[in-house]
């Protein structure tokens, strides 16, 4: 058989539609001369120009195949979500944030009713600049019980609790007189408790018209937070160790308040009893495990589960129970960004406790008529979580074949483990793969798609996960959607009622809303940052071999409630001795984490082997973690402007956005970081960038470089702004 040979002609070959044009006119010139019409309407110009066009197209296309096909090159969100997940790196969804908010009742309850049901919808005032309304639901049914009697009332005398419920709870117009206490001493105290609301005023009736000489008190509400504040000194004397707590308590006497010490390098702590000295209030505990006992202030946190009421006002002017006539004592709701009345149990009785309790003992006790809970307001609080519930109903409908997908039809998928699968009526299992699973096993997994982040359910095969029968509109998924906005808002933001419920007056958030993170892969910043984490985690297969693993594996973690609450950290060795790792955190929003919140993340590392099932550290070499807040630093600027059309407001307004410790350049990058630098040179080009009508800036304070320790991140301090128009002499 003859072999026919192929000449492939002499071709200037191009990538591009102006390169491979190019090529094919020399081509037409050289071969076919006769055709000299180059003219845009000549049809043998028109095929050579679609001729370009489309294998520009056909390159273009292999060119982003090649592209997409390897991680490091990939920027669409589809190919790296693609590729990650063979990594077994899941890209996350947004994350929303969580929220306390306080609802204000329109009045006493007389009877059991439900205040909120679960799902109730709030929201924040829609931003006049960025136009964005963050939408957040009720996470449970919230109820109250009766509110116009004390669910429990009981006096201490000398440590013996005596239940006086029925004595205080006397009818609307009061005969019969009680006595807390035979012979008050201090400490004694007056508890006063109910089991769904807070409330901000007591009015009082005292039999009793003589006022003694001595004796004083104080209000106090539980707060729960044994950690506040650091002591303001620490001394240490033989076997106990002296601290001054001044700045926590204040400069009354607070005698017998019981105050508990934490030693951050170690979390021990130790209780001790509060003393006056007659100029500072003072406690005593032991050495708290030490055997050198550190006598820098700043190793030691203090905090009193109990703590004194804000913005309190009586009728009376004596905030005592000497009183004798109808008194009114009302104070401030202790609800806002450092107060915060939780639920307790005392005496088999959980709610919401406020005391009175003898700092100094009177000579005799008052005799009590009535006390009433009911003329001022009262609240009830509602824990909310960013998003909103959406049901596809349907979904689609099956058509029995295996390997079937349904993309939900609402954006912004919150991928939080909630969401509810119904075939024909029947509760399917979420997975996160059908690996395990049977052929009869009703599973399905989801999966986001697109760069919205979509929903995608996915079915088995038949053989791994069972197929969904065929039906019309049998399928039904309840999911939440709509974290795409920062939902870490501000105290004060969550305000509207959406769900026009019947009990309530008003509603806000007294703390700010934490837990929010962008979608990963939202933006191209975001993309490059999981591709960095993903291989950083796989590296360490989720564990942290060193310090360097700890920042990322606390921003990726989850805490009980399925939330990521933060945003950076920063480790740093021997924080706190040898083999101690201090993991400094910021809290999405460059809020302040809890305690709690700090435990459960020190724990998530360190593991417990004291709990059944045990908790397997994560923290592979012999060190311990402990967690802590970061500090802010306090940036005070004092600075002459000297410009045109510039307000001091706005060149301060640029400044209160630029140092926060939360604060972001327009590449969603972090402006600062642990341990930074914060140079004079930096303060005025922030103030330069304001405006070009900004000539000269004079720095007169800072005066120098200020540099971050690993633990600080900046705050907006003072700021002493004078703008000056040089144009007005």
């Amino acid at each position: 058989m003859t072999q026919e040979i192929v000449e492939v002609p002499d071709f200037k070959f191009g990538i591009y539609y102006p390169e491979i044009l190019e090529a094919l006119l020399e081509f037409k010139r050289a071969n076919v001369p006769e055709l000299s019409d180059e003219s845009e309407f000549e049809p043998s110009i028109q095929l050579l120009r679609a001729f370009a066009i489309a294998t520009h197209e056909h390159n273009v296309l292999l060119d982003v195949v090649a592209q997409e096909s390897v991680l490091s090159t990939a920027r669409l969100v589809e190919s790296v979500r693609a590729l990650l997940k063979s990594q077994g790196y899941q890209l996350r969804s947004a994350q929303p944030a969580k929220a306390s908010l306080v609802l204000e009742l329109s009045g006493p309850i007389n009877t059991p009713r439900v205040i909120a049901p679960a799902g109730a919808q709030f929201s924040t005032e829609r931003d006049s600049v960025t136009g964005s309304t963050s939408y957040f639901q009720a996470d449970d049914t919230v109820s109250s019980s009766e509110t116009e009697l004390f669910s429990s009332v009981f006096s201490t005398e000398d440590d013996i609790w005596t239940n006086r419920t029925a004595s205080c709870n006397t009818p609307t117009t009061p005969t019969t007189d009680w006595t807390p206490w035979g012979t008050p001493t201090t400490g004694d105290s007056l508890y006063f408790c109910h089991d769904s609301v807070m409330w901000d005023r007591l009015d009082m009736f005292v039999s009793n018209e003589t006022v003694p000489d001595s004796g004083f008190g104080v209000w106090e509400y539980y707060n729960g937070d044994t950690v506040r504040a650091r002591p303001d000194t620490a001394v240490h004397i033989g076997s106990r160790i002296r601290f001054v707590v001044n700045s926590y308590l204040g400069e009354e006497n607070r005698n017998g308040t019981i105050i508990r010490v934490r030693l951050n390098s170690t979390l021990d702590y130790e209780d001790g009893t509060v003393f006056w000295d007659g100029l500072q209030n003072v406690v005593e505990v032991g050495l708290i495990g030490q055997a050198f006992p550190s006598q820098v202030a700043s190793d030691y946190t203090v905090g009193s589960e109990w703590e004194p009421l804000s913005g309190l006002v009586t009728s009376s002017g004596v905030g005592d129970l000497y009183v004798g006539v109808d008194d009114e004592l009302s104070w401030t709701l202790p609800q806002s960004s450092s107060q915060n009345w939780v639920k307790t149990e005392l005496q088999g009785v959980e709610g919401y406790w406020m005391r009175f309790r003898w700092i100094e003992a009177p000579s005799s006790g008052p005799t009590m008529r009535y006390i009433r809970m009911v003329e001022g307001k009262q609240y009830i609080k509602c824990s909310v979580t960013q998003g909103r519930e959406f049901v596809d109903s349907p979904l689609g409908s099956s058509d029995g074949t295996s390997n079937q997908t349904f993309s939900g039809s609402k954006s912004n998928f919150i991928d939080d483990g909630n969401d509810e699968l119904l075939v024909d009526g029947v509760v399917w299992e979420r997975v996160s793969d059908f690996l395990s699973s049977s052929p009869t096993d009703q599973h399905y997994v989801v999966e986001l798609t697109g760069e919205d982040a979509s929903g995608l359910v996915l079915f088995g095969n038949g053989t791994t996960g069972a197929v969904p029968n065929f039906g019309v509109s049998n399928l039904v998924w309840t999911y939440r959607y709509g974290a795409s906005e920062d939902g870490n808002v501000g105290p004060s933001s969550i305000v509207k009622d959406l769900s026009s419920l019947v009990y309530v007056n008003r509603t806000w958030n007294p703390r700010q809303a934490i837990g929010w993170s962008a979608q990963e892969g939202g933006t191209e910043q975001s993309l490059q940052r999981a591709k960095q984490l993903a291989a950083r985690m796989n590296q360490t297969k989720g564990v942290a071999v060193s310090a360097d693993d700890l920042p990322p594996l606390t921003v990726r973690y989850q805490d009980s409630e399925g939330s990521s609450p933060f945003a950076r950290a920063f480790a740093i060795e021997e924080a706190y001795g040898p083999k101690t790792i201090g993991l400094v955190v910021m809290p999405s929003g460059g809020s302040v984490a809890t305690q709690n919140e700090l435990d459960d993340l020190a724990t998530f590392f360190n593991g417990d082997k004291t709990v059944s099932p045990a908790i397997k550290a994560r923290l592979v070499s012999n060190h311990r973690v402990v967690a802590i807040n970061f500090e802010p630093r306090s940036i005070d600027i004092d600075a002459i402007v000297y410009a045109k059309n510039v307000t001091r407001q706005e060149v301060e307004n640029n400044l209160r956005t630029i140092f926060q410790p939360d604060a972001k350049d327009s590449s969603g990058n972090w402006i600062w970081e642990f341990a930074d630098l914060i140079s004079v040179s930096r303060i005025d080009h922030e103030i330069h960038k304001i405006s070009a009508n900004i000539k000269t800036v004079t720095i007169n304070s800072p005066t120098q470089d200020l540099k971050l320790d690993g633990r600080e991140l900046p705050v907006i301090g003072t700021l002493n702004i004078t703008v000056i128009d040089p144009s007005k002499g």
